[in-house]
């Protein structure tokens, strides 16, 4: 039963202590996950994108790889999160991280069309029987197409 109190109390002040930076400015060099997770992420808002170190390891690298292999994940790896800047949510965010209708209205109506062949492409597909819904699933779609793009060049 201690575990569980030490743990209900760590979260606790995990809580607390987030709930206090809602009255503070945004700390542009504080990271959403720890190093040694095995993750990356694009931050619309501070417009940065960072690959944790836990990365650099199999199936995305390995020095046993040959290096065109770990080039081309840690490639993929970072255009899908540049990609992110370009996504569906993503481009409603200036380059300073600010909400901001910055694209041209004509940019705006030719991605918007595009981007509904990813979500008619993605609707159509079944998993388990259960039907994908490509209009949730965007973003990532739009950023896993672009960061193999990005690795193929």
């Amino acid at each position: 039963m201690e575990f569980f109190s030490n743990n209900l109390r760590v979260l606790q002040y995990d809580s607390r202590k987030e709930w206090k930076k809602l009255d503070l400015p945004s700390n542009r060099s504080e990271w959403m996950m720890s190093a040694t997770s095995t993750n990356a992420y694009y931050s619309a808002s501070l417009n940065h994108f960072v690959i944790s170190a836990g990365i650099l390891q199999p199936p995305f690298y390995d020095v046993d790889y040959p290096k065109l292999i770990n080039f081309a994940a840690m490639g993929s790896i970072m255009g899908h999160e540049i990609t992110h800047a370009f996504d569906d949510s993503g481009r409603l965010y200036d380059k300073n991280g600010n909400l901001n209708h910055w694209w041209k209205n004509s940019s705006v109506q030719n991605f918007e069309k595009r981007a509904q062949c990813f979500v008619d492409q993605y609707s159509s597909y079944e998993v388990l029987g259960t039907k994908l819904n490509g209009k949730l699933t965007l973003g990532e779609n739009l950023a896993d197409c672009g960061g193999l793009k990005v690795a193929y060049q």
